[in-house]
């Protein structure tokens, strides 16, 4: 007769549950380590004391096409590599027409504007697409500007804003 071996199918039984739960966790920790990467990037955010005002607005509504030339002024701590500009026929509503160069909508200076120093930019006013027609802006209300500033060889579109009402334009 065989002996009778007790719990035998039992001890592997265990071995198997650790196994499966070792093999489980360890994937789990593969997965959260690979999301990790793709997920909690840092947001790449402007440092404080970044700040471009508009010193001066000047429109010239005599010449073909119209054009507007902006005094730009860095009145922050740090250099600024150029901005965005954005007009408004009505400053009531969100929408604008972005101010480009070289069909740019990113204006880069041709050196970074230094802290206190001033920079002037003339540009043709933008045109507004009406059922397929480019047709020229009428008025100008409002401008607004975004510094954008380079740090660690990546782009940083600012949040600070700053917005002028224009009279004359």
């Amino acid at each position: 007769m065989r002996p009778i071996k007790i719990g035998k199918k039992a001890v592997s039984e265990m071995i198997a549950y650790v196994l499966l739960i070792v093999i489980a966790m360890s994937l789990s920790i593969l997965v959260y380590a690979w999301l990790k990467g793709y997920i909690f990037k840092p947001e790449k955010i402007c440092p404080d004391g970044v700040s471009l005002t508009i010193e001066n607005i000047v429109c010239d509504t005599t010449t073909n096409p119209k054009t507007i030339t902006l005094i730009l002024r860095n009145n922050g701590l740090f250099d600024i590599e150029g901005f965005t500009a954005r007009v408004k026929e009505d400053a009531t509503k969100p929408a604008g027409y972005y101010l480009k160069l070289n069909d740019d909508r990113a204006i880069n200076f041709d050196i970074q504007l230094e802290p206190n120093k001033n920079s002037q930019i003339t540009f043709n006013y933008p045109k507004k697409i009406i059922a397929g027609t480019e047709t020229p802006l009428t008025q100008i209300q409002k401008i607004e500007i975004q510094p954008i500033v380079i740090d660690e060889k990546s782009t940083i579109l600012c949040e600070n804003t700053y917005s002028q009402s224009v009279s004359n334009c």
